[in-house]
Parts: structure tokens; sequence; C-alpha cells
């Protein structure tokens, strides 16, 4: 999206844990700058991650005018972060998975 954001930015953050809402039903919310939705899990200390992305909601994003930037998550455990972080070669392998991610489903950035 080619979108120019200047000044303040309004974020949603959409929690998903299995299935992703239909953007096509509902309606535009003036105001609305960026989508956040919870899609990038890191899973363990070795850089696996559950990926929960769908083209068809960035696509119904974009037409509303909406940038989406997913969230990364660590699972909300400080052992599996701090195992991750110790591996340079997971560290590598995750944002390599995020960069090639972020291309494939035309994302606009990254939380």
């Amino acid at each position: 999206m080619t979108n120019e954001l200047k000044g303040k930015l309004m974020l949603v953050w959409t929690y998903i844990t299995r299935d992703n809402p239909c953007l096509e039903k509902e309606q535009k919310i003036e105001g609305l700058d960026v989508l956040l939705p919870t899609w990038f899990n890191l899973t363990d200390g070795n850089g696996s991650m559950a990926n929960r992305a769908s083209s068809s909601y960035v696509g119904a994003a974009h037409r509303k005018g909406y940038s989406v930037w997913p969230l990364l998550s660590n699972s909300f455990s400080k052992q599996i972060t701090t195992q991750f972080f110790k591996d340079t070669k997971a560290v590598n392998i995750f944002i390599a998975r995020i960069l090639a991610y972020s291309r494939l489903y035309n994302l606009d950035g990254i939380i």
C-alpha cells in the first residue's frame, strides 16, 4: 500500500487466534489508519512461528484505505524469548520468514 501516513495515527489491535474476520462485511471506520492483526507468533526458542496471515484480509483492508502492520508475538514466554535471542541462526531464520511473509501478503509494516 502506498498511503503516506503523517501526524497522528489511529491503530487498532485485532486479536486473531484462528480465523480472520471478514473485513468485506464491516463498514469502514473513519479516521482508522492501521490494523494490527496478531498473525505471527514465536512458538519456540528455535525461531518456529505460527502464521495466521491472510491475503484476503490484507486486500480488504487496503480497499478500505487501511494499512496492515501485523503484530509479532513471543507467546508471552520469557523462557522461549531468552532461548530465541541467544540463537543467532534462529533469529536470522525468523527475520527471513517475516520478510518473505511481508512480500507474500503485501504487508505495510510490522509491529
